[in-house]
């Protein structure tokens, strides 16, 4: 959660309220007690109120499921991305991974199991990416990632990381779990944030089975997890 509401909300307060005590004394040419120790009163509530919006803009920009980043803070923070990034003379990768398999897995093993996956694949993305990255919930059972991009060998490597967590957790959880990703980079694909997604998608389905259901339920039999 952010300062920003809470030092706005404190900082106008002090200015006004600061106005208002100069204004007093040239008026009346005397500092009044009273006015002055309403510092101590109007201080608190206005960080109290700031507090209040930097919480509700936390909330409006958090998927309530994941606690991922949702689409509306990807958007709005691409453009702050992206200029860092050219400052920096540096690049940006965009991660469009998909769950497989989650419509099964709802189907057959309830909805309650099936959001209990995807928390957990939310929470080894957050693990397994860097703090500076940000890892949102897309929509459905798609997630997204943007970060500095650092080459192919380093985004490759978190790959790996991300799908042997994959593994492990399916293991752990008795239940087929496994995503197909797909990338486009900043500036070298496109410059805006729609096409990158959209390059990352495509790479994303080519790679995609056309039986994937079938192949990752194969080995399980479901109906004992019931």
């Amino acid at each position: 959660m952010g300062f920003k509401g809470r030092i706005a909300a404190v900082s106008i307060t002090f200015c006004f309220h600061t106005l208002f005590v100069l204004y007093d004394v040239s008026r009346y040419g005397r500092l009044d007690a009273l006015i002055l120790s309403a510092y101590l009163l109007i201080l608190p509530v206005a960080y109290w109120a700031g507090f209040q919006f930097d919480r509700i803009k936390a909330e409006s920009e958090k998927d309530p499921l994941t606690r991922l980043y949702n689409r509306r803070y990807v958007l709005d923070s691409y453009s702050r991305l992206t200029m860092r990034a050219s400052r920096q003379l540096g690049k940006l990768f965009v991660l469009m991974i998909d769950c497989d398999n989650f419509k099964t897995i709802n189907d057959r093993l309830t909805h309650e199991k099936g959001d209990l996956v995807f928390q957990r694949i939310a929470a080894l993305l957050r693990t397994h990416t860097r703090s500076t990255d940000i890892v949102s919930r897309w929509g459905g059972d798609e997630f997204l990632v943007i970060g500095e991009y650092n080459g192919s060998e380093a985004l490759a490597a978190m790959l790996n990381r991300i799908a042997g967590e994959l593994e492990n957790l399916s293991l752990e959880m008795g239940i087929p779990i496994s995503a197909t990703i797909g990338s486009a980079v900043y500036p070298d694909d496109h410059h805006h944030i729609n096409e990158l997604i959209k390059i990352a998608d495509r790479e994303m389905y080519s790679y995609k089975p056309r039986t994937k259901e079938e192949d990752a339920f194969l080995a399980y039999d479901l109906i004992d997890h019931l």
